[in-house]
Protein backbone atom coordinates (compact mmCIF):
# COMPACT_ATOMS: atom_id res chain seq x y z
CA UNK A 1 0.00 0.00 0.00
CA UNK A 2 1.32 3.33 -1.33
CA UNK A 3 0.08 6.54 1.03
CA UNK A 4 0.12 9.61 -0.98
CA UNK A 5 3.31 11.77 0.27
CA UNK A 6 2.54 14.97 2.31
CA UNK A 7 4.39 18.30 2.84
CA UNK A 8 5.76 19.87 5.72
CA UNK A 9 2.92 22.01 5.86
CA UNK A 10 0.00 19.44 5.53
CA UNK A 11 1.98 16.99 8.15
CA UNK A 12 2.16 20.08 10.89
CA UNK A 13 -1.82 20.58 10.15
CA UNK A 14 -2.47 17.20 10.73
CA UNK A 15 -0.33 17.07 14.30
CA UNK A 16 -2.71 20.47 15.17
CA UNK A 17 -5.84 18.53 14.11
CA UNK A 18 -5.13 15.82 15.78
CA UNK A 19 -3.97 17.80 19.05
CA UNK A 20 -7.64 19.30 18.69
CA UNK A 21 -8.97 16.33 18.75
CA UNK A 22 -6.93 14.82 21.95
CA UNK A 23 -7.94 17.77 23.53
CA UNK A 24 -11.34 17.82 23.20
CA UNK A 25 -11.86 14.23 24.16
CA UNK A 26 -9.91 15.18 27.31
CA UNK A 27 -12.42 18.22 27.53
CA UNK A 28 -15.61 15.93 27.32
CA UNK A 29 -14.62 13.67 29.64
CA UNK A 30 -13.59 15.89 32.38
CA UNK A 31 -17.22 17.69 31.81
CA UNK A 32 -18.97 14.08 32.06
CA UNK A 33 -17.05 12.72 35.04
CA UNK A 34 -15.44 15.14 37.25
CA UNK A 35 -18.01 18.39 36.68
CA UNK A 36 -20.36 17.15 39.53
CA UNK A 37 -17.74 17.15 41.62
CA UNK A 38 -15.90 20.33 40.71
CA UNK A 39 -19.41 21.99 41.08
CA UNK A 40 -19.75 19.86 44.73
CA UNK A 41 -16.34 21.22 45.68
CA UNK A 42 -16.87 25.09 44.72
CA UNK A 43 -20.13 24.96 47.04
CA UNK A 44 -18.47 23.63 49.71
CA UNK A 45 -15.57 26.36 49.25
CA UNK A 46 -17.85 28.94 48.71
CA UNK A 47 -19.69 28.41 51.48
CA UNK A 48 -16.82 28.64 53.99
CA UNK A 49 -16.54 31.62 55.74
CA UNK A 50 -13.57 34.23 55.55
CA UNK A 51 -11.69 33.49 58.25
CA UNK A 52 -11.61 29.40 57.05
CA UNK A 53 -10.87 30.00 53.33
CA UNK A 54 -7.80 28.55 51.94
CA UNK A 55 -5.03 30.29 51.12
CA UNK A 56 -3.10 27.06 48.97
CA UNK A 57 -5.35 25.33 46.40
CA UNK A 58 -4.65 21.91 44.64
CA UNK A 59 -4.96 21.35 40.86
CA UNK A 60 -8.49 20.09 41.87
CA UNK A 61 -9.53 23.29 43.91
CA UNK A 62 -8.86 25.76 40.88
CA UNK A 63 -10.20 23.32 38.43
CA UNK A 64 -13.65 23.53 40.71
CA UNK A 65 -13.65 27.28 41.10
CA UNK A 66 -13.18 27.98 37.70
CA UNK A 67 -16.12 25.48 36.55
CA UNK A 68 -18.16 27.16 39.32
CA UNK A 69 -17.25 30.51 38.02
CA UNK A 70 -17.88 29.44 34.57
CA UNK A 71 -21.65 27.77 35.72
CA UNK A 72 -22.88 31.35 37.71
CA UNK A 73 -21.60 33.00 35.13
CA UNK A 74 -23.89 31.41 32.65
CA UNK A 75 -26.95 31.77 34.88
CA UNK A 76 -26.11 35.16 35.08
CA UNK A 77 -25.37 34.98 39.15
CA UNK A 78 -22.64 37.75 39.31
CA UNK A 79 -23.26 38.61 42.60
CA UNK A 80 -21.98 34.69 43.62
CA UNK A 81 -18.96 35.48 41.84
CA UNK A 82 -17.60 38.51 43.36
CA UNK A 83 -19.03 37.20 46.47
CA UNK A 84 -16.46 34.26 45.84
CA UNK A 85 -13.60 36.53 44.63
CA UNK A 86 -13.46 38.65 48.04
CA UNK A 87 -12.81 35.61 49.61
CA UNK A 88 -10.18 34.67 47.49
CA UNK A 89 -6.47 35.47 47.64
CA UNK A 90 -4.96 38.22 45.58
CA UNK A 91 -1.86 35.58 44.99
CA UNK A 92 -4.66 32.86 42.76
CA UNK A 93 -5.87 35.95 41.01
CA UNK A 94 -2.43 36.51 39.74
CA UNK A 95 -1.73 32.96 38.73
CA UNK A 96 -4.95 32.43 37.19
CA UNK A 97 -6.04 34.55 34.30
CA UNK A 98 -9.52 32.82 33.64
CA UNK A 99 -10.34 33.34 37.57
CA UNK A 100 -9.51 37.16 37.19
CA UNK A 101 -11.12 37.59 33.64
CA UNK A 102 -14.54 36.07 34.79
CA UNK A 103 -14.46 38.25 38.05
CA UNK A 104 -13.64 41.04 36.63
CA UNK A 105 -16.15 40.88 34.06
CA UNK A 106 -18.95 39.39 36.65
CA UNK A 107 -18.11 42.97 38.93
CA UNK A 108 -18.38 45.10 35.73
CA UNK A 109 -21.80 42.95 34.96
CA UNK A 110 -23.02 44.05 38.50
CA UNK A 111 -21.82 47.74 38.09
CA UNK A 112 -23.61 48.04 34.92
CA UNK A 113 -26.86 46.86 36.44
CA UNK A 114 -26.71 48.85 39.37
CA UNK A 115 -26.01 52.12 37.55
Amino acid sequence: MNLPKRTLQQTIQRVSQMRRLGLSLHEAYEKQYKLPYWLARFDVLRSLPSKQFPTQFSREDLEALRAGVRKNWAKGSYHVIVALAEKLPANILQQDHVLAAFIGAAREQLATHDA
